[in-house]
């Protein structure tokens, strides 16, 4: 998610603002040019995720589960893993 150039569009995956008070800068860090969803469909992320993926779905989004990773070589991103 950090590799994106904004993580606010994942604010609804906890409860930042209890976890850590103060915080406002949801800059990241823009090596990529897509939003990775976390934890897609895995417990207990099953409804966050979703809400992610609706409330955002005018961003570029890659949702990967626990067992994935996204892999990028230049200009080329491809997701490995189980489903």
């Amino acid at each position: 998610m950090i590799f994106a150039s904004n993580i606010e569009y994942a604010i609804e995956m906890d409860d930042h603002f209890a976890q850590t008070p103060g915080f406002e800068d949801f800059t990241g860090l823009g090596n990529v040019n897509f939003y990775t969803v976390v934890h897609f469909n895995c417990f207990p992320f099953e409804e966050a995720t979703r809400t992610v993926i609706r409330e955002n779905n005018h961003l570029p989004l890659k949702p990967i589960t626990n067992e994935q990773a996204i892999v990028v070589v230049w200009d080329k991103i491809s997701i490995r893993g189980k489903m």
